[in-house]
């Protein structure tokens, strides 16, 4: 697989996402807490040093000094001087409220200063006192991905992903190396379409839509009749003779649902697939697969569930839109003309409605290996 180069620069970003983004716990006095913040102001003006001599009257016995430590780390670190932003994080005795921010921060800067083996080491103690962190996961599979180990570093996004499921950038990551190669390219597709609808107008929404757009796109397959999609090499299904369950591999699952939705709706033969038959076909097979009995063995499929409810609002057709506009461009301002109205509903439904993923219903590939069936095999192959 062919890595991303801009990986080192994103990592500089997730550090200020995660610096800028979240707040402490609320353990220091308020006058420490008006000092923190006004250095904080300063550093974001780039007047770095005036930060530092403030967050130094903050003294070692103060409840925030391990924060005023890691603050002025962070600002040796947007100064590129490496040495001195670890000098303050070994000032830190304990993380206290700073929690995973603080081995995020001192593993990243063992890795600027080049020192990976103390990164590595640090990622892991981080997620030995907070497991739950999506941060830590995607930091430690990004070190992995650096070394040309994409398999490792897949492994931890995915577990980041089953740790915290509401934290984009593992799905983000996930859905790129499913993209670069991979043999199953519809763990791309699921992943990047979660990642798109938990942060559906960020930058990052339209770079995966791409994605998603193009995989789509160069897997089809197309006879004289009919246009199909190839997305996985496996498509075992075994069949109890007990009580005719059957469990069916994911891919081959979404696969099948997919190419059964042109059945009934066939476009005009090409080397790609209409985007209007596109739309058609996606909500068709959507509807199949949330109709179908896959009983209390089988987890329910938060995401299908949401574009089910999206569907089922009327904005599915808005949402497809919006998700693709910048494949579709042209399409894209034709239809706004007219349709400004729909995409004013879709917009003000997600913000009513987000989609919502906890512990219990997360989407991810060991969880989903194979979906369990409880009907007829022969039902199974003819879905109305």
């Amino acid at each position: 697989m062919k890595l991303q180069p801009f990986i080192h620069i994103l990592s500089v970003c997730l550090l200020f996402l995660s610096h800028t983004a979240s707040g402490y716990a609320q353990s220091e006095t308020l006058a420490e807490k008006l000092i923190v913040q006004k250095a904080v102001n300063l550093m974001e003006q780039g007047r770095y040093a005036e930060s530092r001599a403030l967050l130094e009257k903050i003294p070692e016995t103060g409840t925030a000094h391990h924060i005023a430590r890691y603050e002025t780390a962070f600002s040796y670190i947007l100064e590129k001087d490496y040495r001195k932003a670890l000098k303050e994080l070994k000032r830190i005795k304990e993380p206290g409220s700073l929690e995973w921010k603080y081995y995020q921060l001192l593993g990243s800067t063992y890795h600027y200063l080049e020192q990976e083996d103390k990164a590595l080491d640090t990622f892991n103690k981080g997620l030995e006192a907070y497991p739950r962190s999506g941060m830590l996961y995607l930091e430690r599979g990004m070190m992995k991905q650096r070394k040309q180990l994409p398999n490792e570093a897949l492994s931890d996004y995915e577990k980041g992903i089953e740790a915290e499921p509401m934290f984009p950038s593992n799905y983000y990551r996930a859905s790129q190396l499913f993209a670069l190669g991979s043999s199953e390219p519809v763990w791309a597709l699921m992943y990047g379409e979660i990642m798109v609808n938990l942060i559906p107008d960020h930058p990052r929404a339209d770079e995966i839509s791409r994605l998603m757009y193009n995989c789509l796109q160069q897997n089809v397959t197309h006879n004289d009749s009919a246009f199909q999609i190839k997305l996985t090499q496996d498509n075992t299904l075994h069949v109890n003779p007990k009580d005719s369950t059957l469990s069916f591999p994911f891919p081959a699952l979404y696969q099948l649902y997919f190419n059964h939705a042109a059945r009934a709706i066939k476009g005009a033969p090409g080397k790609s697939i209409d985007f209007h038959t596109l739309c058609r076909r996606r909500e068709k097979q959507i509807l199949l697969l949330n109709a179908q009995d896959t009983g209390e063995h089988s987890p329910k499929n938060v995401l299908f569930d949401y574009l089910g409810r999206i569907i089922e609002a009327g904005h599915f057709e808005a949402y497809m839109m919006y998700t693709f506009k910048k494949q579709v461009p042209e399409l894209y301002r034709s239809w706004l003309a007219g349709h400004q109205e729909e995409l004013s509903h879709l917009k003000h439904w997600r913000k009513a409605c987000p989609l919502s993923i906890t512990p219990d219903n997360a989407f991810y590939r060991n969880k989903y290996a194979y979906v369990d069936f409880i009907i007829p095999a022969h039902e199974f192959f003819n879905p109305e």
